[in-house]
């Protein structure tokens, strides 16, 4: 009887390394397809690293990247401006460890992440965008990641392999607004602006404060300040009903993060936008909001000094 539970155990294990060199044969082995929007990172990367300084670099997921027109920013501060925003869904803690690779001394970097980052294991990534991440920029990523991460990897590898071969036999356009041709040279999605917005549902904040993970941003955020890299943190721009209804926990949030020195530059309250001016989403903007939340940004900014 052991002898057959042994045999029984040694053939799942086989099946399941098999299935697993199979998803990443799938994953590592077939091109990126340099139209999907998560191929947009490589993009990113790619220009920051030879962007010449001084330099503004804006952080967080997709109201980053749907939220500001850097090119104002630039005019406004004479910086080169780098849009690094992308999708929540890669994680704050592998958005900023493979950003602080990039970074250079006297760099300034305005981080506004979505405030799901900091609840519950939504720091580390989901099945949805990390895969991705993952595929396009290489293998060397796993070196950095958590269990979290992993578990988040493997559960997503099979659906963005598949979703990656897609969009290879796709035709795409500028008009889907979800594709790396719907950002500019500065890295911000433009290919929306014009386009009618649609009612979205405010979404509740669910989940306990991820308290290791705020520990770790800390830490982060001194080791950058140490190196000559000033770094501020604002709140991202938001629908005022998805604000509304997560009042309570944004607070509780705000505080905690004034605990651990990493408090944000403004109010959550200034960055509220009505929900008439959603394109898609609790953090997505239309144009009039994209604009008027760069002001802001750009206002904030030169109040702070930053101008070279």
């Amino acid at each position: 009887m052991i002898r057959v539970m042994k045999r029984f155990v040694v053939n799942i294990l086989l099946f399941f390394t098999i299935i697993c060199v199979c998803l990443l044969g799938l994953a590592f082995l077939v091109p990126p397809a340099k139209t999907h929007y998560m191929y947009e990172l490589c993009l990113k990367n790619e220009r920051l690293d030879t962007l010449a300084s001084p330099r503004l670099i804006l952080v967080g997921g997709s109201n980053v990247a749907y939220g500001m027109e850097s090119g104002l920013l630039q005019d406004s501060l004479r910086m080169n401006v780098q849009n690094m925003g992308l999708h929540a869904g890669m994680g704050l803690r592998l958005i900023l460890s493979e950003l602080s690779k990039r970074l250079r001394s006297e760099d300034v970097v305005v981080l506004m992440p979505e405030y799901q980052h900091f609840f519950k294991d939504a720091a580390y990534g989901n099945e949805e965008a990390l895969p991705y991440a993952v595929m396009y920029m290489g293998v060397s990523l796993l070196d950095e990641m958590n269990l979290p991460q992993y578990q988040s990897l493997i559960t997503g590898l099979p659906k963005a392999s598949i979703g990656n071969i897609k969009t290879l036999l796709s035709p795409l356009t500028r008009d889907d607004v979800y594709t790396a041709l719907a950002f500019n040279k500065y890295g911000d999605v433009d290919a929306h602006y014009g386009k009618p917005g649609k009612f979205v549902e405010p979404e509740i904040i669910e989940g306990a404060i991820n308290y290791r993970y705020m520990e770790e941003l800390a830490s982060l955020m001194s080791d950058l300040k140490a190196k000559g890299i000033r770094v501020y943190i604002f709140p991202p721009v938001m629908i005022s009903s998805a604000y509304e209804i997560n009042k309570k926990r944004i607070n509780e949030l705000e505080n905690e993060m004034k605990s651990k020195g990493i408090g944000f530059e403004i109010s959550p309250t200034e960055t509220l936008q009505p929900d008439s001016l959603a394109y898609d989403s609790n953090y997505h903007m239309s144009y009039p909001a994209v604009h008027a939340n760069t002001v802001r940004l750009m206002h904030c900014l030169k109040e702070l000094g930053i101008e070279p």
